[in-house]
């Protein structure tokens, strides 16, 4: 008798630790609106425009949103890190840190620009080759393509 009580006991343990566990991965928020098969997660993003400023191919720049809602990268000049989360207006980046190296002035105006952009993302969307980020009004705050293999500072 005191084994099948202990087993119950165990069992209704094991269901109450689950309904806990899953009512809080269900009242996460979602992490972002995604239009296609490729996941934005652990992908290294090359940017190819921020705002209306065209990137070089053979930039340094890349964004990578890890496992975790970390955030780490290369503005330039500088790596970045911080962290992300979502709340019910948006995604929410930051606060960032980074390392404080001096480049020429060309190099230091995108790399603020670069990084004022991934600090006042909302939203963004992906597809299998591409990534925007999206500001509060929708509007596209810098452009992305996957980065293969990483790239190298």
């Amino acid at each position: 008798m005191k084994s099948v009580m202990g087993f119950t006991f165990f069992l209704l343990f094991l269901a109450g630790f689950a309904f806990v566990f899953l009512q809080g991965k269900q009242s996460e928020a979602p992490l972002a609106h995604q239009a296609g098969p490729l996941s934005f997660m652990d992908v290294y993003w090359r940017p190819v425009s921020v705002g209306d400023v065209a990137v070089a191919d053979d930039t340094v720049m890349f964004v990578r949103f890890e496992t975790g809602r970390k955030i780490t990268g290369h503005a330039g000049c500088n790596r970045f890190f911080g962290s992300f989360h979502t709340q019910e207006t948006g995604f929410q980046v930051g606060p960032l840190g980074s390392t404080r190296m001096a480049c020429p002035e060309s190099v230091m105006m995108l790399e603020r620009k670069f990084l004022r952009a991934i600090e006042e993302m909302k939203h963004f969307l992906t597809s299998p080759d591409s990534m925007q980020l999206l500001d509060g009004d929708n509007d596209t705050l810098a452009r992305f393509v996957p980065a293969n293999p990483a790239p190298s500072n």
